[in-house]
């Protein structure tokens, strides 16, 4: 016999399958757009780092451009840190090592030589002139590290800004602490020792919180060291 309809079994079965690709069209959707979103932060990801490994490969300060430009390589600066360099100007007695005829004895090897980070008591290379680590000022040149204090740079995607990096450089005051006691690294207005680079990667349009306050999607934190003697990695792109 010739069907002229659906059955009503039939029609409620349509139905359903209707309703449930219906309300699947919001999940797919959103769904899609955080998929987007993650694509997105990746990219913002990969340049935050980028940037990071452009800063920290930099001179460690203003006062270490001129020996790097000569040279390659720059020297250990003073710093208010409590580890400053000193010239050893002790001497060898007469006839112990010395010269015998020199009756003011023979000095002993004329270096600056400064406390380690770690337990080293000496490192080689401070700076002859004692020059002064500088304060953290931007710089357009962004030719040393502290050049780089509040520098923001824009990520653009067909023509849109979508994100926006922000870095900051501060000092920082090391404790390494005691087998019981953990160490700490803690900020200072004060030139010291280690430089904190901090990057902070932000959404654009602005994305708040709670309280209104723009939030970033990640922050990426190094410690450069006043160690001296330091050669950044160099890429000949040619």
């Amino acid at each position: 016999m010739k069907k002229n309809a659906f059955t009503l079994i039939e029609l409620v079965f349509s139905i359903v399958a209707v309703g449930i690709v219906i309300l699947s069209i919001p999940l797919i959707i959103k769904q899609s757009n955080a998929n987007t979103i993650q694509s997105q932060n990746v990219l913002g990801f990969y340049n935050a780092l980028t940037l990071m490994e452009t800063i920290k490969n930099k001179p460690w300060d203003t006062n270490n451009l001129n020996d790097f430009n000569i040279s390659g390589e720059y020297y250990i600066l003073e710093t208010n840190g409590g580890y400053n360099c000193t010239l050893d100007k002790s001497t060898i007695p007469p006839g112990q090592g010395g010269n015998p005829n020199n009756p003011q004895g023979t000095p002993t090897a004329q270096i600056y030589t400064k406390k380690g980070l770690g337990n080293a008591n000496r490192r080689r290379m401070c700076d002859p002139d004692r020059k002064q680590a500088t304060a953290n000022n931007y710089d357009s040149s962004l030719s040393s590290i502290n050049h780089f204090n509040n520098h923001k740079l824009e990520i653009k995607s067909n023509g849109n800004t979508i994100f926006r990096l922000e870095t900051k450089i501060n000092y920082a005051r090391v404790n390494f602490g005691t087998n019981q006691v953990a160490g700490s690294l803690t900020p200072t207005n004060n030139t010291d020792d280690v430089k904190e680079i901090t990057i902070s990667l932000f959404r654009m349009p602005a994305q708040l919180n709670a309280q209104g306050v723009e939030e970033p999607v990640a922050v990426y934190k190094y410690y450069a060291a006043n160690i001296g003697t330091d050669i950044p990695f160099i890429k000949d792109n040619r």
